[in-house]
């Protein structure tokens, strides 16, 4: 690849980066946006923009790929190509965050069919905040801990499905580990879950 055709490629790169930057930096305010006002179209715009930002996303990655297989960059355009395969996937993260608060605009609403005070929501979710930030202060974790397994019986004997990287993936909960993780019986073994969307079946 001769050194003009290069610089046009990581031109490109920089313009794409930034592009998707911008794109998620202007997600994350609509959705916001579309929470305090709970706006359900508002949300709705966000999210129909999910497909695109994943296909940039894509796009950014094997492009990258291909210039450093083709050129084998050093120094400084090897830092820069670098760079690029390590902000991408936490500019994708972010806007899978944006995607979650998109979700949620409107749903208290929806839910209790009827208008909802944001400031007595919020004031109430401080509230609670507090109370359990103190409790674990006082008597530590475990106390937290124990306190979900109480709320999420469906964290044991039932059946689930989820997202992993070979496809959707089922299984029967089986509490939560130590750290937070979802445990999960599958016919391979036992699965941990920390992180992604899970559907009870």
């Amino acid at each position: 690849m001769p050194r003009l055709t290069f610089e046009k490629e990581l031109a490109s790169l920089r313009e794409s980066l930034v592009r998707m930057g911008t794109l998620v930096e202007s997600q994350i305010e609509s959705a916001l946006d579309a929470l305090r006002r709970r706006d359900g179209a508002a949300a709705e715009k966000v999210r129909n923009q999910d497909q695109y930002l994943n296909e940039l996303f894509r796009t950014i990655r094997e492009q990258v790929f291909m210039v450093i297989s083709t050129q084998q960059p050093v120094a400084r355009d090897l830092r820069f190509l670098l760079s690029v395969l390590r902000v991408t996937p936490e500019l994708e993260r972010s806007h899978d965050l944006v995607m979650q608060v998109a979700d949620r605009a409107g749903s208290i609403e929806t839910e209790l069919g009827r208008p909802v005070d944001a400031g007595a929501v919020l004031a109430h979710v401080l509230a609670r905040l507090n109370g359990v930030l103190s409790e674990i202060e006082h008597a530590g974790p475990p106390t937290l801990f124990t306190r979900w397994l109480e709320l999420a019986p469906s964290a044991t004997g039932e059946r689930i499905e989820w997202d992993g990287p070979g496809g959707v993936q089922s299984g029967v909960s089986a509490g939560l580990a130590e750290d937070g993780a979802l445990l999960v019986r599958t016919s391979e073994g036992l699965e941990r879950i920390l992180a992604g969307e899970i559907r009870w079946m």
